[in-house]
This record gives structure tokens, C-alpha cells and sequence, in this order.
């Protein structure tokens, strides 16, 4: 018996396409199992939830952002930040927001748009990498 090997996401766009899938693919099944959604294909759960976690390891999240989405965001940029060795306000400054406004991101209160979510995951990067 072989087994196939699934082909990993390389590019940001395409781990953002991966991560709304399995995102999506969850749902779905869960329609499923709720007898809401009958026949199709079965859905692999364990892979949905390896590429989710991966793209989380990436700062890549199911988009658009809702609030589940915003706090858990919100916590990997918070604990990115605290690997780096930046305080919110060191953060704020390299992204040229206030120290409350990257509070209010971590706390999942504030919405980030993608260009803003952008900035944030290149300024945590090491100096020479940005």
C-alpha cells in the first residue's frame, strides 16, 4: 500500500489559499455531520488541522478576520513579539502605531487589515532578514 504525500504550501498566497481550504473543509464537515450537508467527498480533518496549525506557525490565519480569528492572530503576534525581545512599544514604533493600538491587536479587539497584518509579521523578522 503507498501512501501520497501531499504537497506543502511554499508562497505566503498559497498558504493563505491552504489555510481558508482547510478552514472551509472543517465547516463543511461539521455541515456534514450535523446532517445539513450530505455526500462529497470526506474530508481529511487531521490534515485540515496540521495546515491550519502550520499556517498559524506562519502568522497565516483564516481570513477575512473575524473576532476568533483576530484573538488568535493577536496571540501569535504577541508571542512573536516576545520571542523577538520587543516590548508593544518597540513594535509600534518599527510599524509606526502607538503602544495601545498594538495592545488592542494583541487582545483581538482591533481589526488589522492584510496590508497592515503585512507590516506587522516583516517588522517582528530579524533586522537583516527585513
Amino acid at each position: 500500500m503507498t501512501t501520497r504525500q501531499h504537497a506543502d504550501p511554499t508562497t505566503p498566497d498559497e498558504w493563505q489559499a491552504a489555510v481558508d481550504s482547510a478552514d472551509f473543509l472543517l465547516l463543511l464537515d461539521s455541515a456534514r455531520q450535523y446532517g445539513l450537508v450530505t455526500g462529497g467527498p470526506i474530508v481529511d480533518v487531521a490534515r485540515c488541522h496540521e495546515i491550519i496549525r502550520r499556517g498559524a506557525d506562519r502568522g497565516v490565519f483564516p481570513g477575512p478576520p473575524g473576532v476568533p480569528q483576530r484573538r488568535l492572530m493577536g496571540r501569535w503576534l504577541r508571542e512573536q513579539r516576545e520571542i523577538a525581545g520587543l516590548s508593544q512599544a518597540a513594535l509600534g514604533r518599527r510599524v509606526s502605531k502607538r503602544q495601545s493600538t498594538i495592545y488592542k491587536i494583541e487582545t483581538g479587539v482591533r481589526h488589522v487589515t492584510s496590508d497592515e497584518w503585512a507590516q506587522l509579521r516583516s517588522a517582528l523578522l530579524p533586522s537583516d532578514e527585513r
